[in-house]
């Protein structure tokens, strides 16, 4: 039956990829109430103990946080956090939702960051919530968005991402912005500073970033980043369907992606330093690839693409990646 996953899956996504990846999204949100049930039965029965089917000997601190394991989900696939916490279960180390934004579906998303919230000490997965702003409005306006976002998500968020790195995020990073990028920085720090004091709890704020082939034209924003005592930058590759099923005729140019990627990924962190940490996105195929990019500097790493294409197969390699101990 895994055999004949990935190219069923492959011939689906040709013909309808919005259908099929909704499919492959309600298969593992079954997954994930399935394998709940059946942990909380063994516990209530004596017959597990706490933990079992959860990853606990790869955890690691990032952001000041203990997550499960380096191996997450990137926003885009649980948009509106239906999943949230409990990809734990499937032993990822956390689920970044969203991007949310004050639009249109404002109330619904409200709805959505509530039921996170009652969800909150139920669950082992971290939860990243990825804010943005609307596509309409001026840069100015925008920079309300995301403040609002912020302030949304913080009572539910294990960290808050900033998407920057979207058609609606990227024009900040115009030159001829610069000076409304750095408003927005300032309003952010300036927020989370007073968030905490609010809430009596400390969310780290990261930035999600297009990582372009030269990544030294992201060095002024990167310093800045570093300076102001942000605590993370999501580096965003594309790299087009890259986690479809690997063929020996692509796997020479797969190899030269990768290592190109990774020498993009090992600069990033260069200049950031080690009180930045880095999350790195897009691309990556498989649990091999993945290694590749902590390897180069990331301390984090979301798969998208790979949970479609892979689907079994990929969380057997997650369930036997988190229980070596290579």
């Amino acid at each position: 039956m895994n055999r004949l996953y990935s190219p069923v899956i492959e011939t689906l996504m040709r013909w309808s990829p919005g259908v099929t990846r909704k499919a492959v999204f309600s298969g593992i949100d079954l997954a994930c109430r399935w394998q709940q049930r059946k942990l909380t039965k063994r516990h209530r029965s004596g017959s597990g103990i706490p933990g079992d089917g959860r990853i606990t000997d790869r955890s690691v601190e990032v952001m000041g946080l203990r997550f499960p394991n380096a191996i997450g989900i990137a926003a885009g696939f649980d948009r509106d956090g239906s999943i949230g916490r409990r990809i734990g279960v499937l032993g990822f180390g956390y689920m970044e939702i969203g991007t949310l934004t004050p639009d249109g579906e404002g109330q619904r998303n409200l709805t959505v960051l509530q039921q996170l919230s009652a969800e909150r000490a139920s669950e082992d997965g971290r939860l990243g919530i990825n804010v943005g702003r609307r596509a309409q409005g001026s840069l100015l306006q925008g920079i309300d968005d995301y403040l609002r976002g912020v302030t949304a998500a913080w009572p539910v968020a294990d960290y808050i991402a900033i998407n920057l790195g979207g058609p609606a995020g990227h024009s900040y990073l115009d030159v001829e912005h610069s000076m409304l990028l750095e408003q927005l920085l300032h309003a952010l720090k300036t927020a989370q500073w007073r968030l905490q004091d609010q809430y009596d709890r400390y969310v780290p704020i990261v930035f999600k970033l297009k990582v372009p082939p030269q990544p030294e034209a992201m060095l002024p924003l990167l310093l800045r980043i570093r300076d102001l005592r942000f605590e993370g930058v999501i580096a965003a590759e594309d790299g087009g369907k890259s986690a479809q099923r690997m063929t020996s005729k692509v796997a020479t140019e797969r190899l030269a992606q990768q290592q190109q990627i990774c020498q993009r990924l090992a600069y990033l962190k260069q200049q950031l330093g080690d009180q930045v940490d880095v999350i790195s996105v897009g691309a990556i195929a498989d649990l091999n690839e993945a290694n590749m990019r902590l390897a180069a500097g990331a301390s984090l790493v979301q798969v998208h693409n790979a949970l479609v294409y892979r689907g079994p197969s990929f969380f057997r390699e997650l369930k036997q990646h988190c229980r070596s101990g290579n």
